[in-house]
């Protein structure tokens, strides 16, 4: 348990180590029955012990460095990133952009593991967030394990910025990664901008973070200043980006982008079609992505309710924290699949939904599942989101209450019969107007622009 504690830190290999002067060798000779029974509180300080003996070694190889290992052209740069998201997740913004970033550039994705003193009880979500998926053979998933309690107890915030400094670094050295460039995805690590001599440091925000990932005065207050430190920043609906404009003077609305390819199969039918959507009933009115407290369950039980004979289908993992729904025989919780499945659930959609319920968090999100329902050419329901009304009210159904939502849907299943309809041709242009290549380039040409501003031609 230990050693696969210390291997999620990322202070450990899981190979034999061939030189006795590393750490890696000394707790080779620790995996033991002694340490293997070691109760979790010592495998927490033996990963400190760990991080503070390497210190003294990271920091001889970083001064014997230099500053960013000589002169490069501003865009041959390589990535860190530091986000909230596990990377064994929902796909969602963080994880398409950094896996394209990836085939252009070296990428450490770095998804801290925040855990209590009990970490035993959490060692199998550990074991999970180890072993990513990634795509790439640029891109490189590490979890170190972190302490909760930042908030409460200032001490502990050293302690992790220690940990974050120590496995992130070992990282770049091991891939030998040049000009950095530091991404966050969230302000919880803030403190952590320019503790890796970067080259420049990017904020892509694609949430209101301050109404879910804690205190929401700490979440405010840490990203106020992650905004005074970030060079870049980049939002990814027009609600947020119009929120943070007046805060920071290089700020750009990037949208998110869809894989048109891979969600354009789902149109064309001839997938298979998975064995526990089978036998579902149509019409089949279906959504992919969190099933959490984000979605207007009353509005889900008012629609299954007034239509029996319609199949509600929610595919994705379930929030149990924040997330219950009445048992309804018409009411499907399919669970998680893989992003490389997605399509064929969604070829067996009659409607998409968007069935979000409208607060401070949901007003300024632009869900990415939406371009993916549009590149199959889905007929799409959503609740009234600003960011859905401005920009795709003329291809998708919005509705402003519970009531209009089923009558819309009405509309919507009549539409799925229509087969390749105007409309439907409509939608899936107008997801062929926002593929991730575009999103991708915009963000790569500005970061190029921002290095040569802050560097010269250096």
């Amino acid at each position: 348990m230990i050693f696969l504690l210390l291997r999620a830190c990322g202070l450990v290999s899981s190979e034999k180590p061939c030189c006795p002067c590393s750490l890696s060798y000394y707790m080779y000779l620790m995996r033991s029955d002694m340490w293997n029974k070691a109760n979790s509180g010592i495998g927490v300080a033996v990963s400190l012990i760990l991080c503070l003996l390497k210190l003294p070694l990271l920091l001889l190889k970083e001064k014997q460095k230099g500053r960013h290992g000589g002169v490069c052209m501003a865009e041959a740069y390589d990535i860190v990133c530091i986000s909230h998201v596990v990377w064994n997740n929902s796909w969602q913004r963080n994880h398409h952009t950094m896996n394209r970033m990836a085939s252009r550039h070296r990428v450490i994705y770095c998804n801290p593991h925040p855990v209590s003193m009990a970490v035993a009880r959490q060692m199998a979500s550990l074991k999970e967030a180890c072993h990513p998926s990634a795509h790439s053979r640029n891109l490189t998933v590490i979890t170190p394990v972190v302490l909760r309690g930042e908030r409460i107890f200032p001490f502990i915030k050293k302690i992790n910025k220690l940990i974050l400094w120590s496995a992130i670094r070992e990282k770049i050295e091991a891939l030998n990664l040049k000009n950095i460039v530091l991404w966050f995805y969230s302000p919880l690590y803030e403190y952590m901008a320019g503790a890796f001599d970067e080259r420049l440091t990017v904020y892509d925000i694609q949430d209101e973070y301050s109404e879910f990932l804690g205190n929401p005065e700490t979440i405010k207050e840490k990203e106020k200043r992650l905004l005074s430190k970030a060079d870049l920043v980049f939002t990814g609906t027009y609600a947020l980006y119009e929120a943070r404009k007046p805060h920071h003077p290089n700020i750009h609305f990037i949208p998110c982008g869809v894989d048109i390819e891979h969600f354009q199969r789902a149109a064309r039918g001839d997938l298979p079609i998975p064995g526990d959507i089978m036998h579902v009933p149509h019409p089949i009115i279906g959504y992919f992505g969190m099933v959490c407290g984000r979605m207007d369950t009353a509005l889900l039980e008012y629609m299954a309710s007034r239509h029996p004979e319609w199949s509600v289908v929610l595919i994705g993992e379930i929030a149990e924290r924040d997330f219950s729904i009445s048992d309804r025989p018409n009411i499907y919780l399919l669970g998680r699949k893989s992003y490389a499945n997605l399509p064929c659930y969604l070829q067996t959609f009659d409607a998409c939904m968007i069935p979000f319920r409208l607060n401070e968090l949901t007003l300024k999100v632009n869900p990415t599942k939406l371009l993916e329902y549009l590149a199959a050419g889905k007929p799409v329901i959503s609740t009234a989101i600003p960011d859905m009304i401005r920009f795709y009210g003329d291809v998708i159904h919005i509705a402003e209450d519970k009531e209009q939502f089923v009558r819309l849907t009405e509309k919507a299943v009549a539409e799925a019969g229509a087969g390749k309809s105007e409309i439907c041709l409509a939608r899936m242009r107008t997801a062929e107007k926002n593929d991730w290549a575009a999103a991708i380039k915009r963000m790569e040409d500005l970061i190029t622009s921002a290095i040569q501003a802050r560097h010269g031609d250096k």
